[in-house]
């Protein structure tokens, strides 16, 4: 198959040989080693579409055609040539091929057993070395094969078998399929009797039920003894039916475990580097957030801080500034000076709230100077009191609350 493949992939050739000129003409049919069958395809499924989805794996596929059985079956099955060797194996490899949405097996194509026909009348059990017709006959209308039958052949087939409207070779006559089971089963007879010798890969085929554990002993003849001037060194092998010793299989299996082996020690290789990798990120990780986590809780703290200091100046101010300019507004207007009073004591009071919620939630403002405690209440003026002689605000300390004042 290595030959005929680089034989045909082959694109230079020389031109002459001895210095004559040459012409090499390739073959223009594909061996039947080269065939792969698909299996168990419905039958719904028309041939034109089996070659289009299998032409889209197998560039090189050709010669399609259904493979005829001799009993009816629920599924069919397609042989078909693959020219290209790396495409014909890598297809064994693969061992499925789709087909509309569905996985077919793919085989290697296992050759049936000859017809033997003639060539001259087209009729089988004979060759064109026995048969008894006086002239040729076409392979297609049976009638006499001349040099001006080509043009005047009608085209119609005619089987020299049964003389039905098909070819004298047609898989699906009934004479073709009843002399290939009387032919399979008297092969197979033969094998069994001992006529005939093949190898343990046809007999493998033709006993797939009984495994074979000693070859056939061949005779003398097939296999003649070699000569040689050395007699004391070597020794002929003796027909004893005992095998030669073959350490292949011990090669193939050592070099499969040492591939094995290479294969398991690199992934394992690989899952350790991996393994450190996605700890080494997890670390990264987490000490970035660390740091984002950080830097949120200083910003709160300080947000915190701020938020405080902000409170304690502005309840200063309510107490030490505004207050005592709100006392040395006169007596005629009281009534404004009642709600100014008023708002000031809700304002005092939210920060009031604001401050010890700070204080019990996050600990801040607890042991600051300044404590907030100055409650608010409407004074009660006399209407036949004296204002202040001068009319300028001024400071007053923490403890001094301006409701006792006017109330004093």
């Amino acid at each position: 198959m290595e030959d005929y493949s680089k034989l045909v992939l082959t694109e230079l050739w020389t031109t002459s040989i001895n210095n004559k000129k040459i012409t090499l003409i390739k073959p223009k049919f594909v061996p039947e080693c080269f065939s792969l069958v698909v299996r168990y395809v419905l039958k719904s499924i028309s041939i034109q579409t089996i070659t289009e989805e299998i032409k889209r794996s197998i560039s090189s596929a050709e010669n399609f055609k259904q493979i005829v059985y001799s009993f009816d079956r629920p599924t069919n099955d397609y042989r078909f040539t693959v020219a290209n060797l790396m495409e014909y194996e890598g297809a064994l490899k693969l061992g499925r091929l789709s087909i509309v949405n569905r996985l077919h097996p793919i085989t290697k194509y296992l050759p049936t057993n000859k017809l033997t026909f003639c060539t001259y009348c087209w009729r089988l059990d004979h060759t064109y070395v026995s048969c008894s017709s006086k002239e040729r006959k076409c392979k297609i209308c049976l009638q006499a094969f001349d040099h001006d039958h080509v043009m005047n052949c009608s085209g119609k087939p005619i089987c020299a078998q049964c003389g039905l409207d098909h070819h004298s070779l047609d898989p699906k006559c009934h004479h073709i399929q009843n002399y290939k089971q009387v032919l399979n089963r008297e092969v197979k007879q033969a094998v069994s009797d001992g006529t005939i010798n093949c190898g343990a890969i046809q007999l493998h085929r033709l006993h797939q039920s009984k495994p074979i554990t000693v070859p056939l002993a061949h005779s003398a003849s097939e296999y003649p003894t070699l000569t040689s001037n050395n007699s004391n060194n070597f020794q002929p092998l003796q027909n004893n039916n005992k095998i030669w010793p073959c350490n292949n299989l011990q090669i193939t299996s050592n070099t499969s475990t040492d591939l094995t082996y290479g294969i398991t020690t690199m992934m394992e290789k690989i899952q350790q580097e991996l393994k450190h990798e996605m700890w080494a990120m997890k670390d990264t990780i987490l000490n970035k957030l660390q740091d984002i986590f950080d830097a949120i809780s200083s910003n709160i703290q300080l947000h915190q801080a701020s938020l405080n200091s902000i409170n304690s100046t502005i309840t200063s101010v309510l107490n030490n500034v505004l207050l005592p300019m709100v006392n040395i507004i006169s007596d005629q207007h009281q009534q404004a000076k009642e709600e100014i009073i008023t708002a000031l004591h809700y304002i005092e009071k939210t920060f009031r709230t604001q401050a010890e919620h700070l204080r019990v939630k996050f600990n801040i403002g607890s042991n600051t100077d300044r404590s907030i405690t100055t409650n608010l209440t409407t004074s009660t003026i006399n209407d036949n009191q004296q204002s202040p002689a001068n009319d300028t605000p001024t400071l007053m300390e923490d403890s001094d609350s301006p409701l006792e004042k006017n109330q004093n």
